[in-house]
């Protein structure tokens, strides 16, 4: 038995099969692994960041992405310098910023100008997706089914576009008055929004806007800025009137206050492993929180105007599809519907321990009598696995060769050399290493200009200094003559009485001196 998040998970010796249960409200148990395995399976194990906080995720450091009001700036987590990802100097009004991991590119919403654009972080040429908003101000990228979603405040709407074209459609705008920040969850087939207006609320919706309710409608002053955690399925919302940060499960169960007062007006909020980032206005600087206990508040040492939405870039923050057209078809045939892999013993082979994991990217190893040191290739069985029917041509990206399991009722890809990822949208990790090189030297050609104008700067003062020197001595006495002048001028003109209250003055005077004197003999 193991416990992870909201649920128990169980062996059944009888049916040969893993179960989970809600720990909660012990609603009927839920069949984890049809047809899986050919032994009793007699004890199972969750692994996962939270249960073992010890482990480090592997791989790159995460990028910090926010949107800075004037302009969208990145920067390493923990690094104290951001660099903009914006040329163009008329943005002016950034709020919304969200990432696709498969093109590599970064969205924003412009209020200032109504429009929607984006930038890659490989190249750096920004392109305008939507154009004839009024006031976008929320924005989520559904990079599984290449989608793009935002909330319209001036226009009382949530709408959404297709990432490969500039077609946009209204999916709501009856029942919104003022929708501000949005997140999408392609797994669970959701996007989420809170609303400013009466009675201020956190909405949830179908991708297609369908099936709409009020998760949380009770207890908010000013809900602003909403992500999900992909992995563990929960909510975490930021109430800036109340200045608080909270958190709920999908179906706004479990609602709970992760720290209040301690954050100061809490305007946006992101999430990565046991961490919150979020954004305070009361300071306009960039935090970090423990997301499960609320403590440990820390400020980052990163250069901003006035952060708003931010968003956490690594290869592990975007799960792949475990949903689409098949979420329906595997949401019982697979192990990790909680992002979370598990480890199961059997009972015919106790000495070795298999992992299995299907919907993020790791491999599945099917029990075996082989020591654990032989258990190393993910696919055992070659004649268990097919080529994927032409439905899903698109499935793997970046040439990668796409395979059906039919057992396990799953596809995987093979992915070409420098590629990596479940559906292969990511290069090796080498493209990180490339970017850091580029921001460095880009802050090396800031760095080179900020001199040159501050050496120029300092030529410019001596100039200055010595011309007023040298006209000085040439005009001799007539200059302090002047300057005297000038000075009792400004003098009378900021501080003296104007014109009418002077002749008033005077007035009164004249009648003092002439008090008791006969004006008229």
């Amino acid at each position: 038995m193991s416990l992870f998040s909201d649920y128990v998970y169980v062996t059944d010796s009888a049916t040969q099969s893993v179960m989970r249960v809600n720990r909660h409200t012990g609603e009927p148990s839920e069949n984890m692994s049809s047809k899986m395995f050919p032994s009793v399976p007699v004890d199972v194990k969750v692994i996962h960041p939270s249960n073992q906080p010890a482990v480090e995720t592997l791989g790159p450091h995460p990028l910090l992405l926010f949107a800075n009001m004037v302009d969208v700036r990145s920067t390493s987590v923990g690094g104290p310098e951001s660099t903009s990802l914006i040329n163009e100097s008329k943005l002016s009004n950034i709020m919304a910023v969200d990432y696709d991991p498969v093109q590599n590119r970064v969205y924003f919403a412009d209020i200032e100008r109504g429009q929607i654009a984006s930038v890659s972080l490989d190249r750096g040429e920004t392109e305008v997706l939507i154009t004839d908003l009024m006031s976008p101000e929320g924005l989520a990228v559904d990079w599984i089914n290449r989608n793009i979603y935002w909330t319209d405040r001036g226009l009382s709407s949530v709408s959404r576009g297709r990432l490969s074209s500039q077609d946009a459609t209204v999916l709501i705008h009856d029942t919104l008055l003022e929708p501000r920040d949005m997140a999408v969850h392609p797994q669970a087939r959701m996007i989420f929004w809170t609303d400013l207006g009466f009675p201020v609320s956190v909405w949830r919706a179908g991708l297609d806007g369908e099936k709409r309710m009020v998760l949380i409608g009770s207890g908010l002053i000013s809900p602003c800025g909403i992500t999900v955690d992909q992995h563990t399925h929960t909510l975490y919302w930021t109430d800036i009137g109340a200045g608080r940060i909270e958190a709920a499960g999908l179906d706004g169960s479990h609602r709970h206050t992760l720290t209040r007062k301690q954050v100061g007006r809490p305007f946006d909020v992101a999430v990565f492993e046991d961490t919150l980032w979020f954004s305070n206005w009361e300071d306009n600087h960039i935090y970090t929180l423990d997301k499960r206990t609320g403590s440990d508040v820390e400020r980052l040492s990163v250069d901003s105007v006035r952060p708003a939405s931010l968003v956490i870039v690594h290869p592990l923050i975007n799960p792949g599809p475990g949903d689409g057209e098949l979420r329906d078809q595997l949401r019982n045939k697979t192990l990790n519907d909680e992002g979370s892999p598990l480890s199961l013993s059997s009972e015919r082979e106790p000495y070795t321990e298999k992992m299995l994991s299907v919907g993020r990217g790791g491999a599945l190893s099917r029990p075996s009598s082989a020591s654990p040191l032989d258990v190393t290739t993910p696919w055992q069985r070659l004649d268990m696995m097919e080529t994927c029917p032409s439905t899903h041509d698109s499935y793997c990206l970046n040439g990668a060769l796409c395979f059906y399991f039919p057992e396990m009722e799953t596809y995987a890809c093979n992915c070409a050399s420098g590629y990596i990822g479940e559906r292969c949208q990511y290069t090796n990790l080498e493209w990180w290493d490339l970017q850091q090189a580029e921001l460095e030297k880009r802050r090396n050609i800031t760095i080179s200009v900020c001199i040159t104008s501050l050496l120029l700067l300092l030529l410019s003062i001596t100039g200055s200094i010595a011309y007023y020197y040298r006209c000085r001595r040439c005009s001799g006495g007539r200059a302090a003559v002047h300057m005297v002048s000038d000075t009792s001028v400004c003098e009378e003109g900021v501080t003296g009485t104007p014109p009418i209250t002077r002749q008033f003055h005077n007035s009164v005077n004249l009648s003092t001196e002439m008090d008791g004197q006969d004006l008229f003999p």
